[in-house]
């Protein structure tokens, strides 16, 4: 009878063990599962800032780009407008010395 209850105690200690630390691991690898899952979604958000954030930039940057052009090509027609002035202004001062004859 003691045979009995010591195999019967071993078995039952053995199996609340087994149920008590296998839970907990089962319990662990869900929650591994689920931060995993969490740090997927996390990495998947960040990579969608970063897209967007890099969009945004090759967006500005094309903008600074033809700001760029419209600007020195502006600048060239002030130029250009200058020296037709300076041309004009010329003429004009020499047309006045003439008339004054």
């Amino acid at each position: 009878m003691n045979e009995v209850l010591i195999v019967l105690g071993t078995s039952l200690a053995t199996g609340f063990a087994g149920w008590i630390f296998g839970g907990k691991q089962v319990a662990k690898n869900n929650s591994d599962r689920s931060e995993i899952e969490n740090l997927k979604l996390i990495t998947q958000e960040w990579r969608e800032a970063a897209q967007s954030w890099k969009d945004m930039a090759d967006e500005y940057q094309k903008k600074h780009i033809d700001n760029s052009r419209k600007l020195t090509d502006m600048a060239d027609e002030i130029q250009a407008l200058k020296r037709q002035v300076a041309r004009q202004t010329k003429r004009i001062a020499e047309l006045e010395k003439h008339e004054k004859r």
